[in-house]
């Protein structure tokens, strides 16, 4: 959205500069938030970040995600949630609404913190209330409440209605692709969308266990785990999110009376029991970290007024987690070099050329298009570089492009000349997961016109046919050994099933013919999956490499379509 960066490199550093400006800006939200928390001045007390390196690690760290702007927002939220508890001034109850329309804006998972500060809110709004009644003059009026919660919710909205009415307008659906089951007129929309979006959009190998009672016993558990025991781990399982932060909370039984950092610890249970409630990957504990790193080190604070015997115990948790922690800081190291040598290459005269080679061949590929072009970006996501409109067609991540719609590759030539493609992009060798049926049927496009793609570095180019392909007969596809599809003749359409959602979730399809021997069904069959069955007899071997010949050989399974 920026002009005058022609360079992807240019956009790229922009975008992690801008990053790292909100992380030290988050630094300085937690110096003050650990100020009122622990309500002593504590000199460096931004460096318990460190304590959590998580930042040092892929997934958590710079790395042009939303994760570090949402969390900008927590010290202010926390320091304002606290003016507006003392009466509920309107001018406070604004800023409030708007700082929380702002984390809604940046990330949906703002709730984990958001939603902790509000109840907090509501006790105290209930409390203030009950003194109204008691004819209290100093307290609020009940009206005074009522108008300030209007106002939090007005700003908050005020706020986040330019993205909820766009999206209203361009998808009837103002949390677009969320709450389909609530807004049924969304568009576009595939087969299944729901289950695409609740179970492989969002991951369903993160979501917590069905029902009521587990869910409260596994988040209880998590509560004192989560910081030990990582849900996937790019470190070797090591605590990157700080095991200070649950080693330090005894510290609360001896620090005398600290109200506030009790609250921020309430908060953060609160924070911590719904990321734990509803979906367990560890990159989002980032959005409320700068709430566990406050009370961890106010809590520090305090306990080293306690004598020398609790400052020994302080030193040796700090001692206990940079150890653990050791090697994450200089995990980045690779990263560190890099920079060295662009700022190296400045001084020597290179740095033009240095910066251009950066995603070289998505930049040469969207130059070898003409300017109108429209591409479409088979089982990838990454788009950088190309600079021109691409559409995806990977199976749970859009709604443009239904595979389980098409039977035939004209089916699918029709719907992409129908948004405008003019160019197929994807990457040999890549295979992310979808369905069968989507496979077959791009593998049997590509095969029939772009045998002889361009290639870009891990990129194959080929433009689309210039006249529409023959109507056809639905494909037959003749299955022989391929896991979770038993062998015989299916429809096409009954290989749908979406390889991504849980296994209840995937339906086994039936096919229409069976026989002893798969050669007596290939007279009916245009396109073959073979997975392992171990040797074919004789003469259907020979009919398959006779007959047929391989469009895609990965994913456990090959894919045969009969010569033209």
């Amino acid at each position: 959205m920026v002009p005058g960066l022609e360079l992807p490199a240019l956009r790229w550093m922009m975008a992690l500069h801008s990053e790292f400006v909100m992380v030290l800006f988050m630094l300085v939200g937690i110096a003050a938030a650990v100020r009122w928390l622990a309500e002593r001045y504590a000199r460096g007390a931004w460096a318990a970040y460190l304590l959590f390196p998580g930042i040092f690690v892929y997934d958590s760290n710079i790395g042009g995600s939303a994760d570090h702007f949402a969390s900008l927002f927590v010290a202010p939220l926390l320091l304002i949630t606290a003016r507006v508890a003392r009466r509920f001034d309107r001018g406070a109850c604004l800023l409030w609404g708007a700082l929380a329309g702002g984390a809604f804006l940046s990330k949906v998972q703002s709730f984990y913190f958001l939603v902790p500060l509000t109840l907090a809110l509501c006790a105290r709004a209930a409390a203030l209330a009950a003194r109204a009644r008691r004819h209290s003059a100093r307290e609020p009026t009940v009206r005074a409440l009522v108008t300030g919660w209007a106002l939090m919710g007005a700003a908050c909205f005020v706020v986040l209605m330019p993205h909820l009415v766009s999206n209203f307008i361009f998808f009837r659906n103002p949390v677009y692709p969320l709450l389909l089951n609530v807004f049924t007129s969304s568009r576009p929309v595939v087969k299944d969308a729901l289950l695409q979006a609740n179970y492989i959009m969002a991951d369903w190998h993160y979501r917590s266990p069905p029902g009521l009672g587990p869910k409260l016993t596994s988040a209880l558990e998590l509560f004192f785990t989560f910081s030990f025991e990582p849900h996937y781990s790019f470190a070797n399982d090591l605590p990157v999110f700080g095991s200070t932060f649950t080693l330090a909370l005894p510290l609360l039984l001896f620090v005398g009376r600290a109200p506030r950092i009790w609250l921020g610890a309430l908060a953060s249970f609160g924070a911590i029991m719904l990321w734990a409630l509803t979906y367990w990957v560890d990159r989002n504990l980032q959005v409320f970290l700068p709430l566990l790193v406050a009370v961890t080190a106010a809590l520090m604070v305090r306990a080293c007024e306690l004598g020398w015997l609790a400052r020994a115990g302080v030193v040796a948790l700090v001692v206990v987690q940079t150890a653990w922690g050791s090697a994450l800081y200089f995990s980045g190291a690779d990263r560190m070099a890099a920079g060295m040598r662009l700022l190296r290459s400045g001084m020597e005269g290179r740095a033009e050329g240095l910066l251009r080679s950066h995603r070289a061949d998505y930049v040469a590929l969207g130059a070898s298009l003409p300017k109108q072009a429209k591409v479409l970006l088979h089982d990838s996501h990454l788009t950088l570089g190309i600079d021109r409109p691409v559409y995806l067609d990977w199976v749970g991540y859009q709604a443009a492009i239904d595979y389980s719609t098409f039977r035939t590759a004209a089916d699918f030539d029709h719907r992409l000349r129908e948004l405008g493609i003019t160019h197929v992009v994807y990457l040999p060798g890549v295979q992310a997961p979808s369905s069968k049926q989507a496979e077959i049927i791009f593998d049997v496009f590509r095969d029939r016109y772009g045998r002889s793609p361009t290639p870009f570095g891990g990129l194959a180019l080929f433009p689309m046919p210039a006249a529409p392909p023959p109507q056809e007969p639905p494909y037959q596809v003749l299955s022989i050994g391929v896991p979770e599809v038993g062998d015989g003749l299916y429809r096409i359409d009954a290989l749908d099933t979406v390889e991504g959602l849980p296994p209840q979730m995937k339906h086994a399809p039936r096919p229409s013919q069976t026989a002893a021997s798969p050669g007596a069904l290939l007279d009916a069959a245009k396109v073959v999956i073979v997975g392992s069955p171990g040797p074919l007899d004789p003469a259907t071997n020979e009919r398959l490499q006779r007959e047929f010949h391989d469009v895609q050989s990965q994913g456990g399974y090959r894919v045969l379509v009969r010569n033209p």
